[in-house]
């Protein structure tokens, strides 16, 4: 079964470490996070998506290249929601600031939703980007 759009929440909170809210999901419909947080000069931990289901941090992004305005983002899933009204909360244990957008589908996945492990990602510097691929 294709999945099918049902609808996006915006969670958010401008100072602390998480931000939730009450999202109404249909049982065994996929959710999925994408979120971001300042933390300003500290990295603190990884961020974490959780309520509705379990769900998996499938991609964690971190810059530490500049070390006055850090941030972190997050790519997650919940392939198998639980249903109902469900409170979900997004936090990072050093923000200073966290947004996180909630998206429900319809369909559901029985494992992940990655079809393949994403590559590292890595700081670095320079002007010059360079392309990179990955196959299944």
């Amino acid at each position: 079964m294709p999945f099918v759009f049902i609808a996006t929440t915006k969670l958010q909170t401008s100072t602390g470490s998480s931000c939730s809210g009450s999202v109404a999901t249909t049982a065994s419909n996929a959710m999925f996070c994408m979120a971001s947080s300042y933390t300003g000069n500290a990295l603190g931990s990884e961020m974490v998506a959780s309520g509705g289901g379990t769900w998996a941090q499938d991609v964690q992004i971190t810059d530490s290249t500049d070390t006055a305005n850090r941030f972190k983002g997050l790519i997650a899933s919940c392939p198998n929601a639980t249903g109902g009204s469900q409170t979900i909360t997004v936090s990072n244990g050093n923000a200073n600031g966290v947004t996180a957008f909630i998206s429900e589908y319809s369909g559901n996945v029985t494992s992940s939703i990655l079809d393949t492990s994403p590559p590292a990602v890595a700081a670095g510097t320079g002007t010059t980007a360079t392309t990179n691929s990955e196959t299944n």
